[in-house]
């Protein structure tokens, strides 16, 4: 149960550093883009400026929700752990969830020594899976990149045209 509750805090340690990176890349590339539009239409009135600002705002919140907020909401438990363990190594033969589904109902018609031994068998497959080679941060690399991508603009920008980037991001935020 140890092992499996290491897997799922680093799972849940993913899931968080992908929102989370998701999100800022989102709120980068939102203003990014009404910055653009600003400075190739020059919005003059302040409700289109304010409607775009809003609509990307609306997007950051979007993606914080659908990227962040829900997967860390949902509850990871130490049987659905186990399954997703046993759907990447068939081999495990459902000897963990049929372990942990056990223990924790207190089946009555299982025995102490049938539960003792799936217990045994269990704790010997789960012993030989490490959990950063099982979930690794590959999953979050392309929103990295897309971050990183993201940030760079904002730094080109205002390397570039400081005075011009800076008055584009005040109206864009």
């Amino acid at each position: 149960e140890s092992r499996l509750a290491r897997m799922i805090s680093r799972v849940r340690m993913i899931i968080f550093a992908r929102g989370l990176l998701a999100t800022l890349a989102v709120a980068c590339g939102a203003v990014l883009a009404v910055m653009a539009i600003d400075a190739a239409v020059v919005l003059i009135h302040p409700a289109a400026r304010w409607g775009f600002s809003l609509a990307g705002a609306g997007l950051i919140l979007l993606t914080a929700w659908s990227a962040l907020i829900r997967p860390l909401t949902q509850r990871l438990s130490l049987t659905r752990m186990a399954r997703v363990l046993e759907t990447r190594h068939p081999e495990m033969q459902e000897r963990i969830s049929s372990a942990i589904e056990l223990s924790e109902h207190g089946d009555a018609q299982a025995s102490a020594e049938l539960l003792g031994l799936l217990s045994r068998e269990a704790a010997t497959e789960v012993s030989g899976v490490r959990p950063r080679s099982e979930f690794t941060w590959q999953t979050a690399k392309p929103v990295l990149v897309a971050t990183a991508v993201a940030i760079l603009l904002f730094s080109l920008i205002f390397a570039i045209w400081p005075k011009q980037g800076w008055l584009l991001f005040r109206r864009a935020v």
